[in-house]
Parts: C-alpha cells; structure tokens; sequence
C-alpha cells in the first residue's frame, strides 16, 4: 500500500471525526422556532453594556462568571450586524439575580461596575431553543440560530423591533426575541432608536 492510501485514510478519519464533533456540538440540529411565552426570560438582572464585535463577548462572560459561578448568565444583543457596523454593535453580558437580595450578589456585582434592571414581564415572543453539548456549540449556534430565525421573524406581518436574548442553560441556548414590551428590554444606556446603516 502506498502513502497515497495512507494519506486518503488519514483525511478520512480527520473528516468523520470532523463530522462526528459537528453532530455532537448541534451542527445537524433541527430548530424549533415559534411564538409562545418564553419559560426563562431574565427579570431582576445585573449586566453591563459593551460596544464591539458581538465574537468579542466569550471574555465577558468568563468574567462575569468567575463573580458568580452559580447565577444564569444571558446576553442581550441589540442590533443587527447584517446592517451595523461591526465596532458600533451594542449588547450587554449579564446574569439573573435571585429574588434573595440577602445573598449579597447584588451589592459585589454592583461594586465590580455592573448595573441592575428589571425587564419587563414578557408572554409574547418568538423563541427556540439550540443544543449546548461542548464548547463548540458555542461558535456553531450563531451560524445555525440566526439565518433561520431572522427570516422568520422578516415573514412576521406583525411584529415589534426589539433585541434578541440569548439565555444560557444548563443544557441548551434559548433564543427570545420579544415581540411586546420591547422598550423595557433596552438598558437605560441604549436608547431605543433605528439602527445605524452601514456605508454604503
């Protein structure tokens, strides 16, 4: 046998390895995307906001986590970067507080720059759900996620501009975009306004 063979078994096994990590990391996963009332929106929130490529969120979230390693983190991303520039997207990195303020939470995260808000109550929004099996499901949801789900939410007749949450479970990426009560979903350091067009 030659090292042709060698080498063409080699790049088979690389690609079904390839293709096994894609399957366990969700690539393959069929979204469910629909309106229904969201069963873990954040309320009482702690977050801060930052300006930039929404790629440059991962170090934010391992910060934010490092405070409090057993509160549900999420992000809100405010703008579409199909239509904004990359270093004006706005979206903030936060986690859910618990109705306990005892806990003391609150007052370190506040101390360390974070602000709080309440979002509204929300019974109306589109939502799905994607697979968090490992890390890689991480960079694969956004390529997975968001084609489907914002031409879903371009067929809607209907429909409030407003932000999309991203809600990290255990398990599972939630995906809310909010189809009421949008305003109460903007910090009060992001005016809610038309977004900012691109050059053309």
């Amino acid at each position: 046998m030659g090292v042709l063979f060698y080498v063409v078994l080699l790049l088979a096994v690389v690609l079904a390895l390839l293709l096994v990590a894609l399957l366990h990391a969700g690539f393959f996963y069929e979204l469910r995307i629909r309106i229904s009332t969201p069963l873990s929106c954040p309320k009482r929130v702690a977050y801060r906001l930052y300006t930039g490529p929404y790629k440059n969120c991962g170090g934010y979230f391992k910060q934010l986590i490092s405070l409090v390693p057993d509160l549900k983190t999420f992000g809100v991303y405010y703008d579409d970067p199909d239509k904004v520039p990359q270093d004006k997207l706005r979206y903030i990195v936060g986690c859910c507080l618990s109705n306990d303020r005892s806990s003391g939470d609150e007052e370190s995260l506040k101390s360390k720059g974070y602000s709080i808000w309440t979002f509204p109550t929300c019974t109306n929004a589109v939502i799905t759900e994607f697979p968090w099996r490992s890390m890689l499901s991480l960079y694969v949801a956004p390529f997975c996620v968001y084609p489907p789900l914002k031409k879903y939410l371009g067929n809607l007749k209907s429909s409030c501009p407003g932000p999309i949450l991203e809600v990290y479970e255990i398990d599972c990426i939630r995906y809310i975009a909010p189809l009421e009560n949008n305003e109460g979903f903007f910090v009060p350091e992001v005016p809610m306004e038309t977004e900012t067009k691109k050059d053309q």
